[in-house]
């Protein structure tokens, strides 16, 4: 048995630019506004969480269809999917980074915080990476993260609050399975597409 990657980076700077003209035109009509930029969007560190650092307050990750990221309470695997804005706790997450690596980050669910998003599979210390169009789901992180629940931000422009995010394990983009944004559509893991996701800061 392979030891999983714990707090590691697989900083694959050159899959988002290996990223052609014909795939980013995919990304729900939007338009990248600038050269993408290597440091993440985050609030103020507030706390120490297994060896990440987490800012105050929690996030909203809004879809480009006016839509909230959120934890599939009628799933058994905890599926990440995209609904309106209902208020509940399984919409909004809690951003943490390793230490001074902004690059390295997972998100909490504040619904239950021992468990964060990522592609599961059915051994995460077995290798490989759960494969093109695999769902997203939320699920246990609390005893060890797994090199599948460590994503990657990539604001559009520097200081920007809209961002692709990319699976650490795969180097594939997060992006809703159903590209007419149709209310509960899956999160999926693609290595030619990606949807541009908005984070909104709450008050600590």
């Amino acid at each position: 048995m392979t030891n999983p990657l714990r707090h590691t980076s697989t900083r694959q700077g050159t899959a988002l630019r290996a990223l052609g003209a014909a795939a980013l035109a995919s990304l729900a009509g939007l338009t990248l506004l600038a050269a993408p930029a290597s440091a993440s969007p985050q609030g103020p560190a507030s706390s120490e969480w297994h060896g990440y650092v987490c800012d105050d307050g929690y996030y909203r990750i809004r879809t480009p269809f006016g839509q909230l990221v959120e934890r599939n309470l009628a799933s058994d695997w905890g599926q990440a999917i995209q609904n309106p804005d209902t208020g509940h706790y399984n919409q909004q997450w809690k951003l943490c980074h390793f230490n001074s690596d902004n690059q390295s980050l997972i998100l909490r669910s504040r619904l239950q915080e021992g468990e964060c998003l990522g592609v599961w599979k059915q051994n995460p210390n077995d290798g490989g990476s759960g494969g093109e169009g695999a769902n997203l789901n939320v699920f246990d992180c609390t005893g060890w993260i797994y090199n599948n629940q460590i994503l990657h931000f990539t604001p559009l422009a520097p200081g920007s609050d809209q961002v692709l995010i990319r699976l650490s394990h795969s180097g594939f983009f997060a992006a809703l399975a159903d590209q007419a944004g149709s209310t509960g559509s899956a999160l999926a893991q693609f290595s030619n597409r990606a949807t541009v996701f908005t984070l909104e800061h709450l008050a600590a």
